[in-house]
């Protein structure tokens, strides 16, 4: 299974709505909480506007699916805290959406992207919810630079025909624009036909597993530093597939650089650096991760097949 152009197609298609539409009307928005509203702006919002905040705003946001090219800045100092726990804070549905420099908090999960919506999450501390970042129903993310931490369930959740890149903002990025996945319950889940480029990120100290694929996921997966995770470092099952960096790039091509970049383990996980079971897949630098039963496992039983490909 030659996996190197997996999570590729698709992303370039979504990228290009965010060029696409004319910015030469613009305008930007300030929005100063408390007092005001994110979704009154929203509301209001045309085409490559700008939405800038600041103080705290207490509320869950829709961004429907007729908003294209918003920028929503946060600056590194607003907050949004929703109120309403059975709500994600920030539910994007449109288009070409931005979320970059804000503290979020309070609601269901932290940020859904989903029913075919695009966007770019960045620079963010997502925090204390059931899960940080959540995409769904035929939806693509670029996740970059952010802190997701201390969420019950998993830090970043991909379900079904969905696609992101985790820690680049492209797959032909040379320099990584890591994320923080910490104190979860599962650091990044992949299930169901999912694909992602995760790349450059620290994960770590998650209450079960740092990364986990299954039921068919599939993920370019180098340069991330997966540390002390109560279980598996990495965990593929149920025909799911990954590619592993540090491997030959003439085995998997030059479409990503960072593939050529090895994961590895500076503090041991709670069992396999990497395990895998249930007809999946695993090709790459199988060594470089570590756990305190070994490097390389098993889950559940041996149907699995590992190719280690070492530089």
């Amino acid at each position: 299974m030659d996996m190197s152009r997996i999570a590729t197609h698709g992303f370039f298609a979504a990228v290009l709505i965010f060029f696409a539409t004319s910015a030469s009307q613009a305008a930007t928005i300030a929005v100063n909480c408390p007092g005001q509203t994110v979704q009154a702006a929203i509301d209001a919002a045309q085409p490559g506007d700008t939405i800038n905040v600041s103080g705290t705003c207490n509320e869950n946001v829709l961004v429907p699916n007729d908003r294209v090219r918003v920028f929503l800045q946060g600056g590194g100092t607003a907050v949004i805290n929703g109120p309403d726990s059975n709500r994600p804070v920030i539910d994007i549905r449109g288009k070409a959406i931005s979320v970059q420099g804000f503290t979020i908090i309070g609601g269901r999960d932290g940020i859904e992207v989903h029913r075919s919506a695009n966007a770019v999450i960045d620079n963010n501390v997502i925090q204390n919810m059931a899960a940080g970042i959540v995409v769904y129903e035929v939806a693509f993310a670029v996740i970059t630079n952010n802190m997701i931490q201390n969420h019950s369930q998993v830090g970043i959740l991909l379900q079904g025909a969905v696609s992101a890149n985790i820690g680049v903002n492209s797959a032909s990025d040379s320099v990584a624009s890591p994320n923080t996945i910490r104190n979860n319950g599962t650091g990044i889940l992949l299930s169901g036909a999912a694909q992602a480029n995760i790349i450059g990120n620290t994960i770590r100290n998650n209450l079960n597993n740092g990364i986990v694929l299954n039921r068919g996921a599939q993920a370019n997966i180098a340069k991330n530093t997966i540390n002390a995770n109560a279980a598996q470092g990495i965990a593929v099952i149920e025909g799911a597939g990954a590619n592993l960096g540090g491997a030959s790039e003439n085995t998997f091509g030059g479409i990503l650089p960072l593939l050529g970049f090895a994961n590895i383990t500076t503090s041991n996980n709670g069992d396999f650096g990497i395990a895998c079971g249930v007809g999946a897949y695993i090709a790459g630098n199988l060594g470089s991760l570590n756990g305190n039963s070994g490097d390389v496992g098993f889950i559940f039983d041996t149907e699995c097949n590992f190719t280690n490909v070492s530089p």
